[in-house]
């Protein structure tokens, strides 16, 4: 499947609109180095993605348009909460 910030894919037109798809991950880590950090925020960033690629999936897209990333809640040391956020679309 296809994820990009951009609103288009080079070479390719969008057939259907199927509608907004979103993921959340989480994950969380005691105090660490910022090799742990690191990890634990690509962590909830997989987390994220995974669920992203269900949803479109289950409505048979091609590609996810516009991703957004946000971090809505981080709450306090060693937490870390990550949104992604697109458009699902089948392609020509």
């Amino acid at each position: 499947m296809i994820i990009t910030t951009t609103d288009s894919v080079a070479g390719r037109e969008v057939y259907e609109y199927l509608g907004v798809v979103t993921g959340t991950g989480a994950a969380y880590t005691l105090r660490g180095s910022e090799a742990k950090k690191t990890e634990t925020a690509l962590k909830a960033r997989d987390k994220a993605l995974h669920m992203l690629r269900e949803e479109a999936a289950e409505l048979r897209a091609d590609a996810i348009l516009g991703l957004q990333v946000s971090h809505p809640y981080s709450g306090g040391i060693g937490n870390v909460e990550i949104m992604l956020t697109g458009t699902a679309v089948r392609l020509i």
